[in-house]
């Protein structure tokens, strides 16, 4: 069993956001590629993290649920990687502070 922390949708975007650089519009963009498309598929895997519904997910990114799922295989498939791995502690540790706040 995991346990996690209840975290609203709108705290993983803000995340995204502040970190990434781009704004919660670029993210729900129509772009499908780049570093706008790395930063969407690394937030929804970490609302996923959170336990936060797939629908949900693809609401807070423009996108239908079933890319949700597609994007959390991709970013298990590159965790090995010190820069997305990095990314993500960088993402939780900022959802964390928010939830402390």
């Amino acid at each position: 069993m995991k346990l996690v922390k209840k975290v609203e949708p709108q705290t993983v975007l803000n995340a995204i956001t502040e970190l990434s650089g781009f704004t919660s519009e670029d993210l729900s963009s129509d772009v499908s590629g780049g570093p706008t498309a790395d930063w969407r598929h690394l937030g929804m895997y970490i609302a996923k993290e959170y336990g936060i519904p797939l629908k949900t997910i693809g609401a807070m990114f423009g996108r239908h649920f079933s890319t949700v799922s597609s994007a959390e295989r991709k970013v298990k498939s590159l965790l090995q990687h010190e820069e997305v791995s990095s990314a993500i502690d960088k993402i939780k540790a900022k959802v964390e502070n928010t939830q402390e706040e």
